[in-house]
């Protein structure tokens, strides 16, 4: 233990005080505030989901030969575009079974090494996003991943 003295013995009547810095609980807590820190970064690292699909214009961005199918989702409407500029628009009070046919009817025309990158709107619940991306999984491609506009 670590002590401090103040005060002198003797001088003008009064009395030593002692007054002792409490290391232990001191290194206690900074050993626990170490300990958190370490799991929170590993837990940020493995809460990370990782797509097979670069973002546009990112700084990892490669040149892509392979066709890509967008799904730009959001609450009112799935447009399913290509990169080569055809659009389809479905309104989303049809469900699940229109995206599936549009889908389907599409896969017959399409390379089989094609990716589709399913671009959410912010304010979609994770439910429907994963009801979409089962979708289209569902519908024959493969390659499915999420990206940000």
């Amino acid at each position: 233990m670590a002590s401090l003295q103040v005060g002198g013995g003797g001088h003008g009547g009064k009395r030593p005080v002692d007054h002792d810095v409490p290391l232990v609980p001191f290194i206690d807590l900074l050993l626990c505030c170490v300990m958190f820190l370490l799991v929170t970064a590993v837990w940020n690292r493995l809460a990370s989901v990782d797509s097979p699909l670069a973002a546009p214009g990112g700084p990892t961005a490669e040149v892509n030969e392979r066709p890509t199918l967008t799904l730009l989702v959001t609450a009112a409407h799935v447009t399913i575009g290509s990169d080569l500029g055809d659009r389809l628009e479905l309104p989303r009070d049809e469900g699940l079974a229109a995206l599936r046919e549009a889908l389907v009817a599409r896969r017959a025309g399409d390379r089989d090494d094609i990716e589709v990158a399913v671009v959410p709107d912010d304010d979609l619940l994770y439910e429907d996003i994963i009801e979409t991306v089962d979708a289209v999984i569902g519908s024959g491609y493969p390659n499915v991943g999420l990206r940000d506009r």
